[in-house]
This record gives C-alpha cells, sequence and structure tokens, in this order.
C-alpha cells in the first residue's frame, strides 16, 4: 500500500501544473476566465495530499480557492496555492492552532514545505526571537526531507516523495 502511495505522490505534479501560475497569476476571472478550472484542479492536487495527512491523523487546513481577494470586489488568480499542517497528537495541535505550523504549497517553481507563523494570533516573527528563527524560512528541496523527520510531522511513508 505505501509503494502505491509513493508511486502517486511522485506522478501528481507535472510540470505543467506549475506552469499554470506563471500563464494565470495576477489576471482576474474576467481576464482570464478560463483558467478556474485548470488553477482549480491544481489546488485539488494539494488537497489530495491534506486528505492523505489527515486520514493519517495529522490536523490540516486548506481553502481550495484559487482566486484571492485583490483589492474591493476585486478577485485575482494566486500567484502560489497553501495549505497548513499541524502535529497529529491534540495536545500538541491546540498549542500550536492557527499559531504556528507547516505550510505545504505549490508555485511556479514548485513544491515548497516550510514553517510560518501568524502573526494575527499573538506569534510575531519581527518580535518573537523562537518564531523568528523557525517561521517562513523555506528549506532547499534536500533538506526537507531530514528536517521533517526530526519534528516527527510527515509519515515516514512519503519522505521519498519530498526528496
Amino acid at each position: 500500500m505505501y509503494v502505491q502511495q509513493l508511486n502517486t505522490m511522485a506522478s501528481l505534479f507535472q510540470e505543467s501544473d506549475f506552469a499554470l501560475f506563471t500563464q494565470y497569476q495576477g489576471k482576474t476571472q474576467a481576464e482570464a476566465p478560463d483558467g478556474f478550472a485548470p488553477m482549480r484542479q491544481m489546488y485539488n492536487k494539494l488537497g489530495n495530499i491534506l486528505d492523505g495527512l489527515q486520514r493519517l491523523g495529522y490536523h490540516t487546513n486548506i481553502r481550495r480557492n484559487p482566486l484571492a481577494q485583490a483589492g474591493p470586489a476585486t478577485l485575482k488568480y494566486c500567484d502560489y496555492h497553501w495549505a497548513k499542517v499541524y502535529p497529529k497528537e491534540h495536545t500538541l495541535f491546540k498549542e500550536c492552532e492557527e499559531k504556528i505550523f507547516f505550510v505545504i504549497g505549490t508555485a511556479q517553481d514548485g513544491f515548497n514545505i516550510h514553517i510560518d507563523t501568524n502573526s494575527k494570533k499573538g506569534i510575531d516573527s519581527e518580535n518573537n526571537k523562537e518564531a523568528k528563527t523557525i517561521g517562513g524560512n523555506s528549506l532547499p528541496k534536500n533538506q526537507v526531507k531530514n528536517h521533517l523527520k526530526n519534528l516527527s510531522l510527515i509519515p515516514t511513508n512519503i519522505y521519498t516523495s519530498i526528496g
């Protein structure tokens, strides 16, 4: 079963998927009406990863909407898609919820995993030394696997699909 999951993860994203960001980012739905379906499909691929993590017991949060507010009554296609991942254990989840989390995302340059913070919930990376140390730092792809193993957030059966 895990080999099948790894093969599915490895083939989930294609180079053409990431090119969609370059094609549509910053455009309104009126400017690019054909963009919603493929961009939503791309977000759903990221959502499939989150659905799998949820089935494994991780707490997750994803919008799955490729459009974002870009001013009064204006929605534009995003230049990235992202989702939050929290620890499995309930106590850790409650401690981290909406404050500090892993971000799993996609953008024109590929797949990204990093730790981020939410200043609206009291974790201000500018004033909080611990949050500043780990918040918002993207890891090179070749380092992601080791960092995730150390933090025990992502199950070992999908490490090889990440890097």
